[in-house]
């Protein structure tokens, strides 16, 4: 582990479970603001279907919709609350500075070692 990188690791057993139940309650407020996209963007896809839009004003209408979505969805990956790998919400987190992300301990030590075998096959070939 590099010295700059951050891991955030609870030994209490209290404090591990007041960071799941909170993990959970962030974790499903993300899924209930990107149902709302959806159900948004189905909205505005309907109304294009019953041509209510033109094809014009159904795209400025549902780009903002779609933007925030990716927003929501990239903001939340790289967020300390899921692996940006497996998707864990209960484990320990690691920060990874090359990547910009959170991991999980396990997928970050697979994800070094396979780092460090392409940093070694590059030497080789130079």
């Amino acid at each position: 582990m590099r010295e700059r990188e951050r891991l955030i690791k609870l030994k209490n057993p209290k404090l591990r479970k007041i960071r799941l139940e909170f993990r959970r309650v962030l974790l499903k407020d993300y899924q209930k603001r990107l149902n709302e996209f959806h159900e948004e963007r189905a909205r505005l896809q309907a109304k294009r279907a019953a041509l209510v839009l033109s094809y014009d004003n159904y795209l400025l209408a549902v780009r903002p919709v779609i933007d925030q979505a990716s927003n929501l969805r990239k903001n939340f990956s790289a967020s300390i609350v899921v692996c940006a790998t497996c998707r864990d919400i209960e484990g320990d987190h690691i920060f990874s500075l090359r990547d910009k992300v959170w991991y999980c301990l396990e997928c970050y030590e697979i994800l070094e070692k396979s780092y460090m075998k392409e940093i070694e096959a590059l030497k080789k070939l130079n």
